[in-house]
């Protein structure tokens, strides 16, 4: 008997809805293999058909959902909901981070940006400088 294959766009209305029944926890230690289990569990409720190809659907939400998650840092607690979002965003090419075009921004930026605590040291040590010449420690050429 031949199996039917699920589209990416089923598995993706499959993710939405997992997004808005569930009130899965994201946890550091889930993986896109993790998630792909849950979003299977939620949708056949533990039924399997024996006409699909579910180790297909799994492969294709692992694929789907392994993106999105790499911008989730730490634990979500009900995460599912934003999981669900930030594949529709990604989809959309919309960075979930920023909210910015994923193109434009790939156009627009340089390839090097400096991290948001690699700026605040900078501007750290740029105060502590120019305290130390207000101070009359440091003396000025």
């Amino acid at each position: 008997m031949e199996q039917r294959t699920i589209d990416n766009g089923e598995l993706r209305q499959w993710i939405d809805e997992w997004g808005e029944e569930s009130h899965d926890d994201i946890l550091p230690s889930d993986d896109e293999a993790d998630i792909a289990n849950r979003i299977l569990e939620h949708h056949t409720r533990g039924e399997y058909a024996g006409d699909v190809d579910w180790n297909g659907a799994w492969e294709s939400l692992r694929g789907i959902v392994g993106p999105a998650l790499e911008h989730v840092h730490g634990f979500f607690p009900d995460g599912a909901e934003t999981l669900a979002r930030y594949v529709r965003e990604i989809d959309m090419g919309i960075d979930p981070d920023t909210g910015e075009d994923l193109e434009r921004a790939a156009i627009e930026e340089p390839a090097f940006r400096t991290s948001f605590r690699i700026r605040a040291m900078a501007g750290v040590d740029w105060q502590r400088c120019v305290g130390q010449v207000l101070r009359g420690r440091v003396p000025v050429r």
